[in-house]
C-alpha cells in the first residue's frame, strides 16, 4: 500500500468512526444507514485494511493468492472508497425514491401473512423436501464435508434446490423467531425457528444458518434506536459486547464443523492458542475477507471490462441450464475465479465487496450508479422507519410497538435483498422471494374484518 492510500484510509476511518460515535451519543446504536455502513464498509473494509496485506494471509490463501492480493490492493480499496462516497450522497442531499415507502408497506403486509403458522410450516416443508432431494441426489453430501453447498459445487444442476433453501430459510427463521418472542404459541414458533436453523446449517453456509437470528436481534435494537433512542447508549453497547462475541464464536465454530472437525475441535480451533487464535480468525480468516478477495481478483484481472456479462447471468438465473447451457460460463465464479488463481470446477467465486462486480463490468461509472441507487434505496427506507416511529409515538400501545418492530425487521430483509442487485450470485434469491410474495398476495383471502397478529395495528403506515 502506498502513502496516498494509507492517508485516505486514515481519513475515512476517522470520519466513519466519528460519525458512528455521534450516532451513539444521541442514543442511536443502529439505524438502517449505520447497519449498512457497519456490515459492508467499516468491518470488512476499514477495520480489515491494515491486515489484508500482511503475510498472515498466506496461511489462508497461499503464496500465489497473497501476491495477487498485494498487486490489486490499492485499486480495490480506492474503488470501494469511491463507491461509499456515492452511497453517502443520497443521505447528504436527502434524496428519496418515489414508491419505496409503498413497496415497504406492501412487503410488511405480505410478510404479515407469511408469518402465520400455516404459511411458515408450509415454507419449512418446502425447504425440508428440497434438502431431502439434495441428499438423495448426492448421498455422499454431508455437513462435515462442506454441506449441501459442497454438493452443488460438484453437481451444478442441483443448485436451484439449494437456492430455494438459501432464500427461504433466513426469512422463515426471522419471522418465526420474531413471533416466538411476541406471539403465542411461542413454543411452536420457537420449534420452527430451531428446525429452520438446523436446515440452514445443513447447507454448509453460515449466512443461511444465522442470518434470521441476526436480523431479528438487529431489528429490536434498530427499532429502539429510531423510536426515541437509548437513554444510556454506551452502557447498552457494553452489554451487547458478550452476545456479539458469542455470535462471532458461532460463526467461526460453524466453519470448523463444516470442514469436518468436531464441535470441541472447532471451539478449540478458535481458542486453542488463546486470543491469538481468535485474532487470526477475525483478521486472516474468510469471514471479513471482502477487501482481500477483491484485491486478489484485481491482481489477476487483465483490465478488460465484462460489460454486464456476469450481471446478465444473474438476470437470467431463473432459466434452467438445459435451456441456456452457456449461462454457466458467464457466472461470477466461472469468470473471476481464474483471475484469482482458483481453478476448481464450479467454484462459486470470491466476495468482491458490494462494488467489485459492478466495477469489473462497467468500471467507475458502474460503481457510481450502483452505489448511488443503493444509497437512495436505503435512505428511502430509513425515512420510512423514521416516519413510522413518529406516527407510533402519537399512537402508542404494545401492539403498535410490535408492529413497528415488524416494520423494522421487514426493512432489514429488504436491504439484505437489495444487496443481491450488487452481486449477481444472489439474483435467483430475489426471484424466489418476489415470487413467494406474489403467490401470497394471490392466494390470500380478503383480510377485512380479520384480526392480524397486531390486534390494533393500522393497515398502512400512511393511515396512522
Amino acid at each position: 500500500m502506498d502513502m496516498l492510500t494509507t492517508s485516505i484510509w486514515m481519513i475515512a476511518l476517522i470520519l466513519t468512526i466519528g460519525w458512528y460515535i455521534a450516532q451513539i451519543n444521541i442514543g442511536k446504536l443502529i439505524t438502517l444507514q449505520s447497519f449498512v455502513v457497519l456490515q459492508f464498509f467499516l468491518l470488512p473494509i476499514l477495520i480489515q485494511f491494515p491486515y489484508a496485506t500482511l503475510p498472515g494471509n498466506i496461511v489462508t490463501i497461499g503464496e500465489a493468492g497473497y501476491q495477487l492480493t498485494l498487486r490489486g490492493f490499492n485499486a480495490a480499496f480506492l474503488i470501494t472508497i469511491w463507491g461509499m462516497i456515492w452511497f453517502s450522497l443520497p443521505f447528504i442531499i436527502r434524496l428519496r425514491i418515489k414508491g419505496v415507502w409503498q413497496i415497504a408497506d406492501l412487503t410488511v403486509d405480505t410478510f404479515c401473512t407469511a408469518a402465520s403458522l400455516k404459511i411458515l410450516l408450509f415454507l419449512l416443508i418446502i425447504c425440508l423436501v428440497a434438502v431431502y432431494a439434495l441428499f438423495m441426489a448426492d448421498p455422499g453430501a454431508s455437513f462435515y464435508t462442506g454441506g449441501l453447498r459442497g454438493a452443488t459445487i460438484m453437481h451444478h444442476s442441483l443448485n436451484p434446490l439449494l437456492m430455494v433453501v438459501v432464500a427461504f430459510v433466513p426469512i422463515i427463521a426471522a419471522l418465526s423467531l420474531y413471533r416466538s418472542v411476541l406471539n403465542k404459541p411461542r413454543s411452536v414458533y420457537a420449534m420452527i425457528f430451531l428446525i429452520a436453523s438446523i436446515v440452514g446449517l445443513l447447507t454448509g453456509t453460515r449466512t443461511t444458518a444465522l442470518l434470521g437470528l441476526f436480523m431479528v436481534i438487529v431489528a429490536f435494537i434498530m427499532a429502539r434506536s429510531h423510536a426515541g433512542g437509548y437513554r444510556h447508549p454506551w452502557y447498552t453497547l457494553l452489554k451487547l459486547t458478550i452476545p456479539s462475541l458469542l455470535f462471532l464464536i458461532a460463526i467461526f465454530s460453524i466453519a470448523g464443523l463444516r470442514d469436518g472437525k468436531s464441535l470441541a475441535e472447532s471451539i478449540n480451533d478458535v481458542f486453542g492458542d488463546g486470543i491469538n487464535s481468535l485474532y487470526f480468525h477475525i483478521f486472516f480468516g474468510n469471514t471479513f475477507s471482502d477487501l482481500r478477495d477483491f484485491s486478489r481478483i484485481l491482481g489477476g484481472w487483465n483490465g478488460k471490462y465484462l460489460y454486464g456479462e456476469t450481471l446478465l447471468s444473474g438476470v437470467l438465473s431463473f432459466l434452467p441450464h438445459a435451456i441456456l447451457p452457456e449461462k454457466i460460463e458467464w457466472t461470477w465464479g466461472a469468470v473471476t475465479s481464474p483471475m484469482a488463481g482458483i481453478h476448481a470446477p464450479n467454484f462459486p467465486g470470491l466476495r468482491p465487496t458490494i462494488f467489485g462486480e459492478w466495477y469489473l463490468n462497467f468500471g467507475l461509472p458502474g460503481v457510481a450508479f450502483e452505489a448511488f441507487m443503493l444509497g437512495a434505496f436505503v435512505r428511502s427506507l430509513d425515512g420510512y422507519l423514521k416516519h413510522a416511529a413518529l406516527a407510533m409515538q402519537s399512537y402508542s400501545s404494545p401492539a403498535q410497538w410490535n408492529s413497528y418492530i415488524f416494520k423494522t425487521l421487514t426493512t432489514i430483509i429488504l436491504v439484505e435483498l437489495s444487496i443481491n442487485f450488487c452481486l449477481s450470485a444472489g439474483a435467483i434469491q430475489v426471484y424466489l422471494i418476489v415470487g413467494l410474495m406474489i403467490a401470497l398476495r394471490l392466494l390470500r383471502r380478503d383480510r377485512k374484518g380479520q384480526q392480524s397478529f397486531f390486534p390494533d395495528r393500522k393497515t398502512s403506515m400512511h393511515g396512522q
